[in-house]
């Protein structure tokens, strides 16, 4: 911002950085930030660092009414904008009006969250005039999970955008509001953890009772407000459907890790098996260069899916443009989603399931107890493609 535009020495500049605690270098962001700022002579730069162990509240309800709004509405235009990028007809027409359209929600925005609801219909009607290749129902989908910041940075996703967007592959990139469900979560689980280990008497006038009955009201608004945004901008035909309802996914994370690691750690996997059962078709995993929150989702998730012959990739970013290595371990990836290879694995595995069941039947009838000398007619197990 500073490159492009004049800075005024009579203005205060506000750059919103969180932090978060667990097994992250978040915590670390706010802290460069300051000292770069302070390196290069910026004096009216103020660094406002919300945390997230209580889900980035604390400028109060007003601010975190709009901030949800706006929020939330950011996460499905992203959505709009990678199913443009992959499925529009004519990409700079698509993309002119896209543009248009988030000038006039940055407008309503500024009015109040009335202007932003009162719009979306409009909005939704807009986006859903642009002429596509396929509709969102045919098109192949990748789900992209990780580290918060870098999952959501363009630089360190664009590669890959890219190049699935070219085959005609729908990225998705897991939300912001996404984090903030997961952190809400996380409250509740510490609380109700806090009120087990009290008395029966006293649970009922604790403090994290009542933070607990709070916090149960806001979320149940939150889900409101999403529910209401996806189902006006998803009259557009431009948004995918996503894994929801968190108490849902993090069913799964045990599957994978513990909850008590509170972190994309515990998340991330949960969330990519939950798509992948709902029919998405591969799973891209993106964090910083030695990122142990990435490296854990990686050494969780990967085995998983290869073990059920499901496409996945893991990549690492460190600042720099991918090397060729990279770029075209990227390139296979997208080609396997393109030819539909869970599909594929599928099919082989419904067949190999068949057969055994065959060889069994007929093993069965002639009481052998395996197919090793067996004198049945049985046709030989066809070798997949």
């Amino acid at each position: 911002y500073f490159a492009e535009n004049e800075t005024d020495p009579n203005r205060v500049y506000l750059l919103f950085m969180p932090l978060t605690t667990g097994p992250c270098r978040t915590g670390q962001y706010a802290v460069f930030y300051q000292s770069l700022f302070q390196e290069l002579g910026y004096k009216n730069v103020v660094v406002l660092s919300l945390n997230s162990d209580n889900s980035y509240a604390e400028l109060g309800g007003e601010f975190n009414k709009r901030a949800w709004w706006a929020v939330v509405l950011s996460d499905y235009m992203v959505d709009v904008q990678m199913a443009l990028r992959a499925l529009a007809a004519d990409r700079a027409e698509a993309q002119a009006v896209y543009e248009a359209v988030c000038e006039e929600m940055v407008e309503a925005a500024g009015r109040g969250t009335a202007a932003l609801e009162h719009g979306l219909a409009r909005w939704a009607r807009k986006l859903g005039g642009i002429r596509l290749k396929r509709r969102m129902s045919r098109a192949r989908r990748v789900l992209v999970v990780g580290e918060i910041f870098v999952r959501r940075d363009d630089f360190s996703v664009e590669t890959l955008i890219a190049h699935l967007a070219d085959k005609e592959i729908v990225p998705k990139v897991t939300s912001l509001s996404e984090w903030i469900h997961y952190l809400d979560y996380d409250q509740v689980r510490k609380l109700r953890k806090s009120l087990a280990a009290m008395p029966a008497m006293r649970r009922l006038i604790s403090p994290e009772a009542r933070k607990l009955a709070y916090l149960k009201v806001e979320m149940l608004w939150k889900g409101w407000v999403e529910h209401k945004i996806v189902k006006e901008l998803g009259a557009s035909g431009l948004i995918p459907e996503s894994p929801h309802g968190m108490e849902r996914i993090m069913a799964r994370s045990t599957e994978f890790t513990t909850p008590e690691l509170e972190s994309e750690a515990s998340l991330s996997p949960a969330v990519a098996a939950v798509a992948m059962d709902e029919g998405y078709d591969g799973v891209a995993i993106i964090a910083p260069f030695a990122c142990l929150p990435g490296r854990l989702i990686e050494a969780l998730f990967a085995p998983w899916a290869r073990e059920r012959r499901l496409p996945v990739i893991s990549l690492e970013n460190d600042g720099n443009p991918y090397p060729p290595n990279v770029v075209s371990r990227i390139e296979i990836f997208s080609h396997n989603v393109s030819r539909g290879i869970r599909e594929s694995s599928a099919v082989t595995s419904g067949s190999q399931e068949s057969s055994r069941a065959t060889v069994g039947a007929g093993a069965e009838a002639t009481g052998c107890e395996s197919c090793s000398g067996c004198g049945c007619e049985q046709p030989p197990r066809a070798r997949p493609n």
